[in-house]
């Protein structure tokens, strides 16, 4: 879209992501805890064929995601986590 400040893959991963919220948010706290991760790394994984992680592995993963150290995972942190996957 010309003069978009976002190109097509932003807008892609913005969707992907209120998607992952709407699906897994489910408190609706604006912010995923750690066992409404769990549920969308385990969901990916299965998807992709692969066994579900490990409580270390998870951990491991949360803590990298985890950019400021308060346990959930805002928005711009998952927005990060999907780029990456």
């Amino acid at each position: 879209m010309p003069g978009s400040a976002l190109g097509w893959a932003d807008e892609m991963v913005i969707d992907k992501v209120d998607e992952i919220f709407k699906k897994y948010d489910v408190d609706g706290s604006g912010v995923l805890e750690k066992r409404e991760c769990l549920n969308v790394i385990n969901d990916i994984l299965t998807q992709k064929g692969l066994p579900r992680a490990s409580a270390a592995q998870f951990n491991r993963y949360f803590a990298e995601v985890d950019t400021n150290g308060d346990c959930v995972l805002s928005r711009e942190e998952m927005t990060k986590f999907v780029t990456k996957f």
